[in-house]
């Protein structure tokens, strides 16, 4: 009961082989009940209840069909959806791990709700994105392949807006349209927000998206002078997340992160020694005894 209500909200009972599992542990429990009861040399026989259908029996008895079949319905919908784009390691089907923009359309035709397809689309199109800018594009492909990218993940969190690493990737994303004349008006703002609320949404444990957040206050400090409030904000917002990274962590893990982390400054700031010092120092003091 308790799946088959999370199930409303989520995917488990949508995976064929779960819905399998949980009618196997219902008919093993059943079974397991007879036998006690005839252990017991008494008769088991389950017990049966009418429901009228005609007044409030009817009403109860339709809506239970049509749990079942709004239920089956999904269930096999999300079944024909994974054939073609599987969003969790599917060794049966054996699909391969990059799946072409068509198929990937085709999985979203048949489940448009499931975020996870959308996601599936927007690493494919960054993929896509990269190999393109690695040659020579013209303005307008590289803006449509941008575009691309930015849609296919404004999708995931439209349908998925409680995950904090679809943000942090929207977030940088954003970052690429950096030639745009509408950049510092429209897009960094937009970059800045989905940031925000990716930090939002994780706890503290999430070292990894905490360290890529603060990677990117600390690009953004380079959009300000040192002197300005704005770049004060920038090296409160990064300090913040880099400081979550190194409390939770110890050990050979709170130095190797430390080191990306200075890795990280050092190269937005490698002809500043000052004003990267300024990043470290709190990290530094947070890790001597």
């Amino acid at each position: 009961v308790t799946i088959g209500i999370h199930s409303c909200s989520d995917f488990n009972l949508h995976l064929p082989a779960t819905f399998m599992v949980v009618a196997a542990i219902v008919a093993l429990s059943t079974a397991a009940l007879a036998n006690k009861k005839r252990q017991a040399a008494e008769r088991f026989e389950p017990q049966l209840v009418q429901i009228p259908v005609r007044g409030p029996g009817g009403v109860i008895l339709l809506l239970i069909l049509l749990v079942l079949g709004w239920t089956g319905k999904t269930v096999i919908s999300s079944f024909y959806a994974e054939t073609f784009c599987n969003t969790v390691h599917n060794s049966t089907l054996n699909r391969e791990r990059y799946p072409s923009v068509e198929m990937i359309r085709t999985a979203i035709d048949h489940e448009n709700a499931n975020a996870a397809f959308f996601f599936r689309l927007a690493e494919v199109r960054i993929q896509e994105r990269n190999r393109a800018m690695a040659g020579i594009v013209d303005p307008d492909t590289e803006t449509r392949l941008k575009q691309n990218v930015t849609r296919a993940l404004e999708q995931t969190v439209q349908r998925n807006p409680l995950d904090g690493r679809i943000w942090v990737r929207l977030g940088w994303e954003y970052t690429f349209f950096w030639q745009d004349p509408e950049y510092h008006r429209k897009w960094l703002p937009m970059a800045d927000q989905a940031m925000e609320l990716a930090v939002s949404l994780v706890g503290s444990k999430h070292t990894s998206l905490h360290e890529e957040v603060g990677n990117y206050w600390v690009m953004r400090s380079r959009q300000a002078d040192p002197s300005a409030e704005r770049w004060e904000y920038c090296l409160n917002k990064a300090e913040e997340q880099y400081l979550k990274v190194i409390i939770s962590l110890n050990g050979r893990a709170r130095e190797k992160a430390l080191a990306r982390i200075e890795k990280a400054i050092w190269a937005h700031y490698p002809e500043d020694s000052e004003v990267a010092r300024k990043f470290l120092n709190p990290l530094y003091r947070e890790v001597t005894p």
